[in-house]
């Protein structure tokens, strides 16, 4: 019986796993900005020219 809880508890973690993926993405995105934004009028850094590429490899408009 508890070997049986364990495997449905596995499985709940795995669905909200899943299921939050989204909320992770866009959080990742919008610690992106927060970056890029930070270093606006500031030489581009090694990190920023990084971020641009994931945000674009993520197909993030660069307008709003």
């Amino acid at each position: 019986m508890l070997e049986y809880l364990s495997s449905f508890g596995v499985l709940i973690a795995v669905v909200f796993y899943f299921s939050e993926s989204g909320d992770r993405l866009k959080q990742k995105h919008y610690q992106a900005w927060q970056v890029i934004n930070t270093a606006q009028g500031r030489a581009a850094t090694v990190a920023v020219l990084t971020l641009s590429k994931e945000l674009n490899a993520d197909r993030i408009p660069w307008s709003v």
